[in-house]
């Protein structure tokens, strides 16, 4: 465990606006991208180790504790601090908004008759009423949806070719709609699960009170680190691949402004009932619902429904 002394930015918005920090800067400059790139998990732990043991700095400037590879916003105070206005500040600059379509149709692979199909499926969901206006708004929107009922997501803005911001965020207190639905075997009573349990598997820090669990597809999470003073809220696997992806592709395609938030985890976050043109609870599951019947969608509540 490394001593922290401080915290700071780190792969939210390279060298633009506000800027990651100096030293984050100077230590993955030699990167394609800026993005660490390693062949082994070993040169991995090696990097992050000497960085971190030579500057001393968390990867968040509130929270010293957390230790992500790039800086993760943890509540919505944060989000209101950091992100809101690197998006007002990013979308008033100028920008040279340029794509080539005759690019993207000669060399996308999606443009290919044996995968086509992909991209038909994609514009089918594009097509969907609640994406026909997109704006500001819709941006907030979407945030707001994937802060407080999806828990997590990643905000990307690329701008002037650029990838501008990307800003994974994950709600550290979070309270899902569904925790008086859950029930476990015998006398659903989590102490008798976890007794039973005990002896099969490995010892467990459990969160107890289920309006904090969370799900991942049908995977519900309670397990906690260790020590509250470790928790890290949301784990960091991809998002290095994830970054390098999007800045690859501004700099080998001319890619318009845009923005949009990435799902890193193994299920939709945004479901809609196509017949009604409305988004639905993605994970129907929960409240024991067939998801490929949509008679059986259930509705959000009235504070996660938007129009855009």
């Amino acid at each position: 465990k490394m001593p922290i002394n401080k915290g700071e930015i780190r792969g939210m918005v390279g060298r633009h606006g506000r800027g990651d920090s100096k030293n984050w800067l100077a230590a993955v400059s030699h990167f394609p991208n800026g993005v660490p790139r390693f062949e082994s998990r070993a040169a991995c732990l090696e990097f992050m180790k000497e960085y971190n043991t030579k500057t001393k700095a968390g990867s968040n400037p509130d929270f010293q504790h957390l230790m992500h590879i790039f800086t993760m916003l943890v509540n919505w105070e944060q989000i209101e601090n950091y992100l809101l206005p690197e998006i007002v500040r990013a979308r008033s600059e100028p920008s040279n908004d340029a794509a080539d379509d005759a690019d993207v149709s000669e060399n996308n692979v999606y443009e290919a008759d044996e995968s086509k199909q992909v991209l038909k499926d994609i514009e089918f969901r594009l097509n969907q009423p609640f994406h026909k206006c997109t704006n500001p708004q819709s941006t907030t929107n979407t945030l707001k949806y994937l802060f407080h009922h999806m828990k997590c997501g990643i905000f990307v803005m690329i701008r002037n070719g650029d990838l501008r911001i990307f800003a994974p965020f994950v709600n550290s207190d979070y309270r899902n709609n569904w925790g008086d639905i859950i029930k476990l075997e015998a006398d659903n009573t989590i102490d008798s699960y976890y007794t039973k349990k005990s002896g099969l598997y490995r010892e467990e820090n459990i969160e107890h009170d289920r309006f904090k669990w969370w799900a991942n597809g049908n995977i519900i999470c309670n397990e906690l680190s260790k020590s509250n003073t470790d928790t890290q809220f949301w784990g960091d696997h991809f998002l290095a691949p994830l970054r390098d992806m999007l800045a690859e592709a501004c700099r080998l395609r001319k890619i318009p402004d845009c923005e949009f938030f990435l799902n890193k985890r193994d299920y939709p976050q945004l479901k809609v009932n196509v017949d009604r043109g409305v988004p639905v609870e993605p994970y129907g599951f929960i409240w024991n619902k067939d998801d490929r019947d949509p008679e059986q969608d259930v509705d959000l509540q009235a504070e996660h429904k938007f129009a855009t």
